[in-house]
């Protein structure tokens, strides 16, 4: 009952237009614009904003420099965005060495966007929210960004940081979940 909530579909996700995504690079523009529409329409007085994956990366670079996000809510987030990648390599057929494959990801999205991905890390913004409280969820079964490399780090660092922090596990829930 205290918080207006964003609830954001960045873009080429989910019901959003686009062809491509920088998992919270570019997004934070898209989270900036969605809250000056959300002020100038209907005058909030506190505002959370949710996101989920990518959008929680997004949600998360953004809280770093907007005040206007009083709440943040990190859905299926990872912490470092070479963690879900790594774990994607290691599932493919033929083993792709992250130390050669991330780089090249991240040099070959950079030459098409302009985004660089390492720019969103969610554990670089847990510091800067200060006593804005942090809500973390994740599926226990979350095989795309595992619990114990990425929710439960995002919850020390808040801990550590004197953020006011919450997590929720989602029994057998997976990505997104």
């Amino acid at each position: 009952d205290d918080w207006n909530l964003l609830l954001i579909d960045t873009r080429a996700q989910g019901r959003s237009s686009g062809d491509w995504m920088s998992f919270g690079v570019a997004e934070a523009a898209d989270v900036r614009a969605m809250l000056d529409w959300l002020e100038r329409t209907k005058r909030p007085s506190k505002i959370a904003v949710l996101g989920d994956s990518g959008g929680a990366a997004a949600a998360a670079r953004l809280a770093r420099t907007d005040q206007r996000i009083s709440g943040l809510v990190l859905e299926s987030s990872h912490a470092r965005l070479r963690n879900p990648l790594s774990q994607q390599a290691a599932e493919q057929p033929l083993f792709q060495p992250v130390a050669l494959t991330l780089p090249i990801t991240m040099a070959a999205v950079w030459a098409r966007t302009g985004a660089w991905l390492g720019d969103a890390d969610p554990l670089d913004a847990i510091a800067d929210l200060g006593d804005r409280p942090l809500a973390i969820s994740y599926g226990t079964k979350d095989g795309k960004d595992l619990p114990e490399q990425n929710a439960l780090v995002l919850r020390d660092a808040a801990l550590a940081a004197g953020v006011p922090v919450e997590m929720h596990a989602c029994e057998g829930a997976g990505h997104g979940q």
